[in-house]
């Protein structure tokens, strides 16, 4: 029983400043990670919009170039708060594709976890998003392989995984609203007698807005999350090491 102390009185991820540093890196760096996006969630969403239907299981694919856009939003956000050289967004769009099999692996191990979790319960499901929440992050400021990451969010999230699990679910609601926003969008729209143009709108614009406001502030998030676990657990963090 005595084992069990240390992981109770452990430092807990503190979530208003989670939540207070992943709006302030929005907000500072909205143009580098709009650079990022762009390429990345954008295009990608066009293309699957313009797909004809015989081709729809392509759009699958489409979604791919947004693990480009997790590593580099990560690292472009990991310097931001942590007062480190400035990344722009085409050096952190660099960074994220010569680590694109490391983040895919990412990606497809806890995603395939969650499901499992999901499946079996959902509670269980979003404790393993919400423990490998900062893998990504990990895996490109640490320079770590994928199960190497992996291990390391599992160990910082110890003790603070309900709390990742309660921002997962401001994440959620952040984006009902904006579904809920873009419903209602097309909802005036087609009250004033323009329905034909709502479809090309909402695939061509309002998606991929809406895409690309959510993943900014999840990575964003997660890396936030990243900074304040690993600050705690193991004191501010050596910029000298960290950016060699």
């Amino acid at each position: 029983m005595t084992g069990m102390f240390p992981a109770m009185n452990a430092p807990r991820a503190d979530v208003g400043w989670i939540v207070r540093t992943t709006i302030n890196v929005v907000r500072r760096r909205a143009i580098g990670l709009l650079m990022i996006g762009l390429p990345t969630i954008w295009l990608p969403s066009l293309l699957a919009a313009l797909l004809p239907p015989e081709l729809a299981p392509l759009r699958y694919a489409t979604g791919m170039p947004a693990l480009v856009f997790f590593g580099g939003a990560s690292l472009l956000a990991y310097r931001e708060i942590t007062g480190g050289e400035r990344v722009g967004g085409l050096r952190a769009l660099g960074v994220g594709l010569r680590r694109f099999v490391t983040l895919f692996l990412i990606a497809m191990v806890s995603g395939f976890m969650a499901v499992v979790g999901l499946a079996l319960l959902v509670v269980p499901g979003l404790f393993v998003l919400a423990a490998f929440m900062a893998a990504t992050t990990a895996a490109v400021a640490e320079d770590k392989g994928s199960a190497a990451a992996m291990d390391r969010a599992w160990l910082l999230s110890r003790g603070s995984r309900g709390r990742l699990a309660g921002l997962m679910g401001i994440a959620l609601v952040a984006y009902v609203l904006m579904l809920v926003f873009a419903l209602l969008a097309a909802a005036i729209v087609s009250l004033i007698g323009l329905m034909d143009t709502v479809l090309p709108v909402d695939q061509l614009v309002m998606a991929p807005i809406i895409n690309m406001a959510l993943f900014s502030m999840t990575t964003v998030g997660a890396t936030a999350a990243y900074v304040n676990l690993r600050t705690l657990k193991e004191g501010e963090i050596d910029l000298a090491e960290a950016f060699a």
